[in-house]
């Protein structure tokens, strides 16, 4: 794992989890304002989409809620926070520039089901 500063220097660092030689995951610590409100750690899915937009108006159709969005992040994608019917928060990225992801499908080794 390697850590690295956060790109916009608010001091929160960025943690990338490489998997066979690319990046498959990344972990940000909590903002300021999220530890004040005491936040739990937590985990949020990003999902794949060609068009953030549609896949929010998509959301809304079938009952789910936009928690933040659209966010566009500087000239490398566009993202919002969703969250489904039943409660499951997740987010949706559009890559601008480059992959969406670098690694599509790996099954990991472990050492039990999730």
């Amino acid at each position: 794992m390697v850590a690295l500063g956060h790109a916009d220097g608010s001091g929160r660092l960025l943690h990338h989890l490489p998997a066979r030689r690319s990046d498959a995951a990344a972990a940000y610590t909590l903002r300021p304002e999220q530890q004040a409100q005491q936040v739990p750690p937590n985990w949020t899915p990003y999902i794949a989409v060609e068009n953030t937009d549609a896949a929010m108006a998509r959301a809304r159709e079938l009952g789910g809620t936009v928690i933040a969005g659209p966010i566009d992040v500087y000239d490398q994608g566009r993202m919002a926070f969703l969250q489904d019917p039943t409660g499951a928060v997740f987010a949706v990225w559009q890559a601008m520039k480059g992959k969406a992801l670098a690694l599509l499908t790996w099954t990991a080794p472990c050492a039990g089901a999730i």
